[in-house]
């Protein structure tokens, strides 16, 4: 086997990993040598490796904390017991969202998003970093709060995106188990109405519902409370399996 990690490319096509597991990169400059990827691709990947690749990609873009959220999640989702299956909904959902991030910096640098089932999520994503990226240039950012509205709208639409796959007849979701369905559900309920008051708030939502600084406050809650709303859905569905109705 070529262990240059210039050369070597797993042959399954994963996102793309050296010959010692890790996200391969241009030995001179540093940055992530696969930018094609697929929902599949990141699917192929470890949680571990997952967050190998985020870090990489916030750092060759200079992407600052913006996604200190998303590293939170998988945080929590590699740890827990329900969400943590490698066949698993939140394993197939988290890929498709990294996916989405990724196809947004294509589309904003020139290329194409690659999506998925004729679908992508790239638009949110490719907005926000296109606005990023210009007031770096003119060195207008300031705190970035007025940035907050479109960084949070960019990724509700990647989520959406991924969870139409996810959910799909026949996907990823309807061949989770009940506590995994169940505190998939949650969590993303929960998710969904943070971004949703992150989108409406924009500036004024700052350190409450801001991706660079809410992460673990969020991984936290989401460790503590998840796990037993799963408990309790399943003890519900044990009871009525066990002593169904009579009509």
């Amino acid at each position: 086997m070529n262990n240059s990690p210039l050369n070597y490319v797993d042959p399954a096509g994963h996102c793309a990993v050296d010959s010692n597991g890790n996200i391969l990169v241009d030995p001179e400059t540093g940055e992530i040598v696969k930018t094609d990827c697929t929902v599949d691709d990141f699917l192929n990947l470890s949680w571990e490796q997952r967050l190998e690749w985020l870090k990489l990609f916030v750092s060759q873009n200079d992407l600052a904390d913006w996604f200190d959220d998303i590293k939170n999640a998988i945080e929590f989702m590699m740890d827990d017991p329900n969400l943590s299956d490698a066949s698993g909904a939140a394993n197939y959902m988290d890929a498709a969202v990294l996916q989405a991030i990724n196809d947004g910096w294509n589309v904003v640098t020139g290329g194409t998003a690659i999506g998925e089932a004729g679908i992508d999520g790239a638009d949110g994503w490719a907005s926000f970093f296109q606005k990023w990226r210009d007031c770096r240039e003119t060195g207008m950012c300031g705190d970035g709060n007025w940035l907050l509205d479109d960084r949070v709208e960019a990724e509700q639409i990647g989520v959406d995106y991924a969870q139409t796959l996810t959910y799909a007849p026949g996907g990823a979701y309807d061949r989770d188990d009940i506590r995994s369905k169940a505190e998939l559900d949650w969590f993303l309920l929960g998710a969904n109405g943070y971004r949703a008051v992150g989108t409406r708030l924009g500036p004024l939502c700052a350190g409450v519902c801001d991706p660079r600084t809410a992460g673990p406050g969020l991984r936290e809650f989401a460790s503590w409370a998840g796990p037993r709303w799963a408990n309790l859905v399943y003890g519900f569905y044990l009871g009525a399996v066990s002593y169904p109705p009579f009509y």
